[in-house]
């Protein structure tokens, strides 16, 4: 099963990869779920990829990289080749259709709700929706700050880091499973699959990329990996190889994981597996270099900025009990009876 993030709680606020996961172009068709918090978006994408998956579907999962529980999106490849995907499109990734009936459906999940009901709660969905906005504040407010420090912790260790021999090494890596899997360069492609995010429930990780053939896990005590991700997408893109790539979630311009699927071959942060070739990155350091930093400024930049990840964490926790009690109002008022017949109406429109 594949399970990744579209989206991600960052340093620089909500990242949405939502247009590049779910192009139509590269889509038979795409279903964007429009509707409130509870209102049946999730179950409805759960009960289509279930039904798709019996009837021999591969299906990729995208959760919500604020409620790991909750489906943000689906793609399911079905055993004809048509690959058919349902998203949630409402804020904080609006998503509208690009090719509107011609490639994309809006489904309206409010038309089966309660007018009525919900304008007489008016002032208290208005009051949480506000109070979940200002938390979420706090939460990048506090994460900006630990992306400040990671940059600069990033820039110190570029000083002692042996680029020219990790880049030697990487080529080595990368040609040779080539090699062994008789593959030739062409033009390189890049795919976002986000592996983890900083979410309500903490910090999450799926091991999505642990079923490759091979998979390389980076052993790192100097703070120098996020450079070996970003070179070794760097030589990828130089041998013309297609790669997905696993943002950092705080900072996702920079890279936790790069998976080869022509190589059936993985570079990861941390894995589950046991069986991984490891790749200490202290082969790459000057150690006469390092010494020459203070290690207790090291430290406490390491410290503060898991100070700041956690407080940005806690805020995000408080936001979850603000959902629940946005939830229970809209559940309060739909009509879920309905809501069910229509759901198999579309799922049996959509072949699966």
């Amino acid at each position: 099963m594949d399970n990744y993030f579209a989206a991600a709680n960052s340093a620089n606020g909500f990242v949405s990869w939502f247009c590049d996961i779910f192009d139509p172009r590269r889509l038979e068709r795409t279903y964007i779920i429009k509707g409130g918090s509870g209102t049946g978006k999730s179950t409805l994408m759960k009960r289509a990829a279930t039904r798709a998956s019996a009837n021999g579907a591969v299906c990729e999962y995208y959760y919500c990289s604020s409620d790991p529980s909750s489906l943000d999106g689906v793609i399911m490849t079905l055993p004809d080749g048509r690959r058919l995907a349902m998203l949630d499109g409402t804020a904080p990734h609006t998503h509208d259709p690009k090719f509107p009936g011609a490639a994309e459906e809006i489904v309206n999940l409010g038309e089966f709700w309660d007018d009525d009901k919900l304008k007489s709660e008016r002032e208290k969905i208005i009051s949480l929706s506000e109070k979940k906005s200002r938390l979420f504040a706090d939460a990048y407010s506090s994460f900006s700050s630990a992306g400040t420090l990671v940059s600069a912790q990033l820039a110190e260790s570029e000083g002692y880091l042996r680029s020219d021999k990790l880049t030697a090494a990487l080529e080595r890596l990368l040609i040779q499973r080539m090699r062994e899997c008789r593959v030739k360069g062409g033009e390189s492609h890049c795919r976002i699959r986000a592996l983890s995010a900083l979410s309500t429930l903490g910090e999450c990780y799926f091991d999505s990329f642990s079923d490759c053939e091979r998979v390389c896990l980076v052993s790192d005590n100097a703070g120098t990996s996020l450079h070996l991700f970003t070179e070794l997408i760097s030589v990828a893109n130089r041998l013309g190889l297609d790669y997905y790539r696993a943002p950092l979630p705080l900072m996702p311009h920079l890279t936790e994981a790069v998976r080869f699927p022509e190589l059936s071959m993985a570079v990861v942060s941390r894995t589950d597996r046991s069986d991984v070739k490891v790749i200490n990155m202290t082969r790459f350091v000057d150690r006469d270099i390092l010494a020459q930093y203070d290690r207790l400024h090291r430290r406490m930049m390491r410290k503060n900025t898991r100070e700041l990840i956690d407080f940005g964490l806690a805020r995000l926790s408080a936001v979850r009990g603000v959902h629940n009690a946005l939830e229970k109002i809209y559940i309060g008022a739909m009509d879920f009876k309905r809501l069910e017949a229509h759901g198999e109406a579309l799922l049996t429109k959509m072949g699966i």
